[in-house]
């Protein structure tokens, strides 16, 4: 053990280390690492605290590299930190992306459209930071929903704005009204929906959309529904909305004996599979076993 040198005020000048006035602790260590005040009681150094700061862009710029983009798998080049590696990676992945887009102001046959930005209060408390493709393809979304524009080209701009924002219900209306108003073929609307549907399995517009497509189509979409439906459940076995739509499907069409035997086979696969159970005893309390 070793000794620190203690006192009180009345001992000496010597600074506390300590919030209580009656006692203070030099320094003073002699012998080993181990420390026990002349008071007999055991006085503890004061620990300085590391403050981990996040590696800062030296890039000039106010951006701040994320641990996740740090991580990303950048070539190595001496000459650089990964830091700025990582700045010009990122940099460059955005470059490639807007060199891909072309802005609707630049397409001639939106000459005649003009856009209609998203209203904004003058002051906003938080601004949300949207991508520079979303803000133009939505401004040209809303100078066409306000003219209530119907045509090819709103058509295969509703996709596009799905494609950067699928849970937009307000663009899925506003297509599933264009395909209805050009008599579009529904089978290729599905074909469509169907692999979005594989893309945000848990995506609410997806299928009301699929469920739309499936009432105009009939009894022929049916079995095709189910078999989406079972490659949904194959990557999540509980995935709630695939499993609504199923029971949907299944009630419309009178598919009784197909669930039953499909419940079969996902409560083999996995006992203690819930959604399974129930959707089983939705079958045999409305379509009678």
């Amino acid at each position: 053990l070793s000794l620190w040198e203690c006192s009180t005020p009345r001992y000496g000048n010597a600074q506390a280390h300590f919030p209580s006035p009656e006692r203070s602790c030099t320094f003073a260590r002699s012998g080993r690492s181990l420390s026990v005040c002349l008071f007999r009681r055991r006085c503890r150094r004061p620990r300085r605290r590391r403050r981990r700061r996040r590696p800062e862009c030296v890039h000039d710029c106010s951006t701040t590299a994320s641990p996740r983009l740090l991580a990303q798998p950048i070539p190595s080049d001496p000459g650089f930190t990964r830091t700025r590696r990582a700045h010009l990676w990122q940099a460059e992945m955005s470059d490639s992306d807007e060199d891909a887009y072309v802005s609707y102001g630049e397409r001639p046959e939106w000459d005649d459209v003009t856009p209609v930005p998203q209203a904004e209060s003058t002051n906003p408390v938080v601004r949300i930071a949207y991508a520079n493709q979303y803000v133009d393809t939505m401004n040209y979304f809303r100078a066409v929903y306000a003219t209530g524009e119907k045509s090819a080209r709103v058509l295969a701009l509703t996709e596009e704005a799905i494609s950067q924002n699928g849970a937009n219900y307000t663009v899925w209306h506003q297509r599933w009204e264009v395909v209805l108003a050009l008599g579009s073929d529904i089978a290729t609307e599905l074909s469509y929906v169907e692999a979005m549907a594989l893309d945000n399995p848990k995506n609410y517009q997806v299928w009301n959309h699929m469920r739309l497509c499936t009432e105009q189509l009939g009894a022929s979409a049916a079995r095709r529904n189910l078999e989406y439906i079972s490659l949904a459940l194959g990557a999540d076995s509980k995935n709630y909305h695939a499993w609504s739509h199923r029971q949907w499907v299944v009630r419309t069409f009178k598919l009784w004996v197909e669930d039953m035997e499909f419940t079969a086979a996902m409560i083999d696969a996995d006992v203690r599979n819930n959604s399974a159970w129930n959707e089983r005893f939705f079958c045999i309390a409305e379509g009678g076993g």
